[in-house]
């Protein structure tokens, strides 16, 4: 019984520890994770060990089978405000999309429209049904740049195969 309460003091310290380093960190980030990835310890690792980034990788097929999103809401210290008063902008959106192929190599872009594109083709899976139990099948892709409208700029993207 000695054993069980140093156990359950050793869970409870580390609670009070990660709170309290929680409560020592002031943030004004959102943080959103979308994933079809169930295993913590690949989340965690994919935060430091990344195979190619995207913009390396035009023209290539890639079949996702694992995709990890993060989007960060940061709210700004003074909202932009136009002539009138009125809020233009109190947060800004960052994301950032690590995908994992059927070989397990891990591919990653900060590109928020990439990001998004990808978002409303997991969107359009949900609505069809494709998504089942957190899982979709395989579905390969081809890494593009596409022309932005009133640019010379090009962005990344993908076409679904």
């Amino acid at each position: 019984m000695e054993e069980n309460e140093n156990l359950e003091m050793s869970v409870q310290s580390v609670n009070n520890f990660v709170d309290n380093i929680k409560s020592g960190m002031k943030s004004n980030k959102e943080k959103t994770l979308i994933t079809n990835i169930m295993d913590y310890k690949k989340i965690f690792n994919l935060e430091t060990s990344i195979d190619n980034l995207l913009n390396d990788c035009e023209n290539e097929i890639i079949e996702v089978k694992e995709i990890l999103i993060k989007k960060y809401l940061k709210f700004l210290d003074e909202p932009e405000v136009d002539e009138n008063g009125e809020i233009i902008k109190e947060a800004e959106l960052t994301t950032s999309c690590v995908l994992i192929d059927t070989n397990e190599k891990a591919y990653a872009t900060g590109s928020k429209m990439f990001t998004l594109d990808m978002l409303r083709y997991l969107d359009l899976l949900n609505e069809m049904n494709q998504i089942k139990n957190n899982t979709f099948e395989p579905f390969k892709i081809k890494i593009i740049k596409t022309k932005m409208s009133n640019s010379n700029n090009k962005r990344l993207a993908f076409e679904v195969l």
